[in-house]
């Protein structure tokens, strides 16, 4: 039966699951980076122990772009318990396939993965963007496997000394790669950034919906690098300053894409006596899971806010807000109460209060 893989879905667990019920297994990928071996390396460790048991991996060797160290742990693997692992590069100047194929026995009908996904960290992981589809018990499925077979054949074997050529190829390459990266950094900050806002949007003629959020704290952001860095396996990650969390897990479900929102954004886990708060009208413009090598799962979100639609209050007026809140019948522990979701009656009442505390509505 054939079904999507949805990018929100980590592809990681769908190849774990089929390489713990499979004896045959072929991937043909595009690229490969250590995270993305890593995380299938273990399932495939456990079911090297099976005599019977096969995995072929084919990849794209001619434009240096897959890191030697996913090649050399594959090689790794191989040496691990009685099943065969084998690893080719592709001979095709133009292949560039990304396919998993498994079979429980050599005369089972196949089921193939495919879609837009490499071996790599960040393809296998929760929200990434990759899309796919999952052929099984069909003559679709029989294809694919047969496509997957004449790609192999088109392969050369990984040799030690093929790979040590390949690494100090892929070496010289990534030190060029550094260079140019550090001069277009240099050159592209002579030149102002960009700022994310997005123009006004009617709020006359379209739905509000409000929702509150706070930023990640100093803890998070640290958990959010270290899970990062375990997904894509890279050194280089920042984490935007304008990430946030929303007030419950499952409000970052419930936010609403291409939605005129207004947006309170608590800076203290204390709302009765907090120091300073944000209040904007924007759209979501993305959301991201990342979860840490632990297992600890954290949603965030980012917004872009609309043109001169933001208002920041400090502690210094606190009581002010207060006063010009409880004039509309309003107070902040009042708006901290509110279920995030589309504003209805009380729409005309909260929108009158903000335009109160200073903020331009349309």
């Amino acid at each position: 039966m054939n079904h999507l893989l949805r990018p929100e879905v980590a592809l990681r667990d769908r190849l774990v699951a089929e390489i713990e019920q499979n004896t045959y297994c072929i991937f043909a990928v595009a690229y490969m980076d250590i995270a993305g071996v890593e995380a299938v390396a273990e399932a495939i460790s456990r079911r090297m122990d099976g005599a019977r048991f096969s995995v072929r991996v084919l990849f794209r060797g001619r434009d240096l772009a897959t890191d030697p160290a996913a090649i050399e742990r594959l090689r790794q693997l191989s040496k691990v318990g009685r099943g065969t692992l084998a690893v080719r590069w592709s001979r095709a100047r133009k292949f560039h396939a990304k396919a998993f194929g498994f079979r429980r026995t050599r005369t089972a009908r196949p089921t193939v993965l495919v879609g837009s996904a490499n071996l790599l960290g960040g393809a296998l992981a929760t929200d990434s963007g990759e899309l796919g589809v999952s052929l099984s018990s069909s003559g679709l499925a029989d294809d694919a496997w047969e496509a997957l077979e004449a790609f192999w054949e088109q392969g050369q074997d990984v040799t030690p000394g093929w790979l040590e050529e390949y690494a100090r190829r892929y070496k010289r390459r990534q030190q060029k790669l550094k260079a140019a990266r550090a001069e277009e950094d240099a050159w592209t900050k002579r030149f102002p950034a960009t700022k994310r806002l997005v123009r006004r949007r009617s709020l006359a003629g379209e739905p509000l919906f409000l929702d509150h959020v706070r930023p990640i704290s100093r803890e998070e952001r640290k958990m959010v690098e270290n899970a990062i860095k375990y997904t894509t396996a890279t050194s280089d990650v920042e984490v935007p300053d304008d990430w946030v969390k929303c007030a419950g897990q499952a409000d970052a479900f419930a936010t609403p894409d291409r939605r005129n929102i207004l947006l309170l954004n608590w800076f203290s886990a204390d709302h009765s006596s907090i120091g300073t708060r944000e209040i904007s009208i924007v759209r979501l413009t993305r959301r991201l899971s990342v979860q840490s090598p632990k297992g600890k799962r954290i949603w965030l979100i980012h917004f872009a806010p609309m043109r001169g639609m933001r208002l920041r209050l400090r502690k210094v007026d606190r009581l002010r807000s207060e006063r010009v809140l409880r004039r509309r019948g309003l107070s902040w522990k009042a708006l901290w109460s509110m279920n995030s979701g589309y504003l209805r009656g009380r729409r005309k009442r909260l929108c009158a209060a903000i335009r109160d505390l200073g903020l331009k509505l349309e």
